[in-house]
C-alpha cells in the first residue's frame, strides 16, 4: 500500500514546482534580453576597429597635408554627399552583407560605412566592397573617380608633383584611350604604374 504525502509535503512540492517555473521564466527573459541587446549592439559601429592603425607607423593623412603615401598607396581626400553612394551599396548588396552598415561621421571627420572609412579607388584593381588598409584605419571601397586616370609622382629635381596619364592611346584609333599595366611618361623614356591612389571620404574642406 502506497504511502500518501502529508499536507505539508504536498505544499512543499507545489512551492517547488512554482519556484521552478519562475526560475525557468526568469532565465528565458534574461536570455531574450541579452539576445536583443546583442542584435542592437551589432548595429553600432565598432569605432575601435575602424580607428585602429596598429600596423601602420608612417604619417597619417590630414586636411593640411592633403596627400601622403599610406600603407596601400597614395592617399588624398574628398568631401561630397555620400548618401547616393550608400544607396547604391545597399541596392547591390544581394547577400545582405551591409544590412547593419550605417552612415556616420567619425570625430576626426572621416565618413564611415559601418566600421569602415569610405574610400574611392580604381575599381579594376579594388572592386566595391574591398577592405583596404589606410593611414587612418580600415577602409571600404564604395566609390571611384576621375583620379584613377592619372598617376602622380614627386619629381625630386623640380620639387613638383608630376601628373601622368594612366592610359595609353589606342594605336588603331588616336581618339580612344586604352588601359595598360603601365602608364607612359610623355617622352616615353620612363614608365610608371597605374594609380593605386585612394580617395578618402571626409568632411574636410568645402563639399563638392
Amino acid at each position: 500500500m502506497s504511502k500518501s504525502n502529508s499536507p505539508s509535503e504536498e505544499k512543499n512540492n507545489i512551492l517547488f514546482v512554482i519556484f521552478l517555473i519562475l526560475g525557468i521564466c526568469t532565465l528565458y527573459c534574461i536570455a531574450k534580453d541579452h539576445s536583443a541587446a546583442s542584435a542592437e549592439n551589432s548595429k553600432i559601429p565598432n569605432t575601435s576597429e575602424s580607428i585602429s592603425t596598429s600596423l601602420w607607423t608612417g604619417e597619417k593623412l590630414t586636411a593640411s597635408k592633403g596627400t601622403i603615401q599610406g600603407p596601400s598607396g597614395k592617399e588624398t581626400f574628398y568631401n561630397m554627399d555620400m548618401s547616393f553612394v550608400i544607396e547604391i551599396m545597399h541596392a547591390n548588396d544581394v547577400e545582405g552583407k551591409y544590412n547593419n552598415y550605417s552612415y556616420w561621421i567619425r570625430d576626426d571627420g572621416c565618413k564611415m560605412f559601418g566600421n569602415y572609412i569610405m574610400i574611392a579607388a580604381d575599381l579594376r584593381f579594388r572592386p566595391k566592397g574591398t577592405i583596404v588598409d589606410t593611414s587612418l584605419g580600415k577602409g571600404i571601397v564604395v566609390d571611384t573617380g576621375g583620379f584613377i586616370y592619372m598617376y602622380t609622382y614627386y619629381d625630386e629635381e623640380t620639387g613638383e608633383n608630376i601628373v601622368v596619364p594612366s592610359y595609353v592611346t589606342d594605336p588603331k584609333n588616336s581618339n580612344e584611350r586604352i588601359y595598360d599595366p603601365e602608364s607612359y611618361y610623355p617622352d616615353e623614356t620612363q614608365t610608371y604604374p597605374l594609380s593605386y591612389q585612394l580617395d578618402i571620404a571626409t568632411n574636410w574642406g568645402p563639399q563638392r
